[in-house]
């Protein structure tokens, strides 16, 4: 709107000295007044807009727009948008079930795809970096992702914080990691900074979606042929969860033994139906997160078990309550960046204490 429209209004208002303001619908020119009676104010250093007294019967037939200053409109759209914080965007949510359940959810993407999910996501095309490299980096290193692992994977800012959290954490209890065990490996990018930062000498690596699988094995063997591999040995594993827990029990049974050190298992399941605008129900992905935590508890191997639940500050409490009634939940960091802090977080749970029966641990999956 041409702000010259108001400025006989301004002079007016400022020469009666209005005393309260009331509007009367918004056109697609700018709100339009019915009663104002106000001095000039101020938000945050910007002048509101201010006319003189008016009354219903000398509205024109056409009522005068009001000019609304950008930098106003623009403070007011953050305040709205700071109150609905609590809830998850529709566009998000629609964007997100188009590349999990669409055509591009197991399509190899281009770099276009990519930075335009990237943009429609978080706003930022080069928002998705992983392995501890910018999107363009990635790509050019033969590094590919389908629509699924898109929307899935743990960012790197993200998968750092996470990492360096949780091995703080386990130091300051004095427990070394034996084997890190991620049960729905995706992108495989939170085992990449976990490995790196915890110094683990083993891991498996979990999948049900084959196609999503080998992409993370053919990415891996890029970062090994560049020198950024972790060092630890790597098992890839397609198949359900449950054999994979199965097989942790059977072939590495040292792994938990308290000498040796723990197994640290990355719990984050595909969250289904547990996410939606009122955030994430942990009772609600697919499985269940105390279903996985009570399979680990059974058959992870003799010794401690800790577990790793990638979350979101949007988490439904009740969720929380159920899996803290069961296991010990240990003290989480908060990040100091407000882009992570604001995007992810984590649960620390400690499944097993040494010497712990399964039936000890185990909880009801209904809770």
């Amino acid at each position: 709107m041409n702000p010259t429209r108001g400025r006989p209004l301004f002079a007016e208002a400022r020469r009666t000295g209005c005393m309260s303001i009331s509007w009367r619908g918004v056109t697609k020119g700018g709100p339009r007044f019915v009663e104002i009676a106000r001095p000039p104010c101020k938000v945050q250093g910007f002048a509101l807009p201010v006319l003189p007294t008016t009354t219903q019967d000398s509205l024109p037939e056409e009522p005068v727009p009001v000019p609304f200053p950008t930098q106003v409109r623009r403070f007011l759209q953050g305040c709205l948008r700071r109150l609905r914080g609590s809830r998850i965007p529709r566009r998000y949510l629609a964007t997100r079930q188009l590349l999990l359940e669409g055509r591009l959810a197991t399509e190899v993407l281009d770099l276009r795809q990519i930075r335009e999910c990237a943009r429609k996501l978080s706003g930022d095309p080069d928002d998705l970096s992983l392995y501890g490299l910018a999107t363009p980096d990635w790509y050019s290193r033969g590094i590919r992702l389908t629509g699924r692992t898109v929307i899935e994977l743990t960012r790197d800012s993200q998968a750092r914080f996470i990492a360096e959290s949780v091995t703080a954490t386990l130091s300051a209890e004095g427990c070394p990691i034996a084997t890190v065990v991620d049960l729905f490996v995706g992108s495989g990018n939170l085992l990449y900074h976990v490995l790196r930062t915890i110094g683990a000498p083993s891991a498996l690596a979990v999948d049900a979606n084959g196609v999503i699988l080998n992409m993370t094995k053919h990415n891996y063997q890029k970062l090994e042929l560049d020198g950024m591999k972790p060092p630890a040995q790597i098992q890839f594993i397609e198949g359900d969860w449950r054999e994979a827990l199965g097989r942790l029990a059977s072939d590495i049974p040292a792994s938990g033994v308290p000498d040796k050190g723990a197994v640290l298992a990355l719990v984050d399941p595909p969250w289904g139906a547990g996410y939606s605008r009122e955030g994430l129900d942990l009772r609600l992905t697919h499985p269940p997160v105390l279903e996985i935590l009570n399979a680990l508890s059974e058959r992870g191997g003799g010794g401690l078990v800790y577990a790793v639940v990638k979350t979101i500050p949007q988490l439904v409490t009740e969720s929380l309550q159920a899996i803290a009634e069961c296991y010990p939940v240990l003290e989480s960091r908060r990040s100091k960046d407000r882009d992570v802090g604001s995007r992810v977080h984590y649960l620390l749970i400690r499944v097993r204490p040494d010497n712990a029966s399964p039936e000890q641990t185990m909880c009801s999956a209904t809770q």
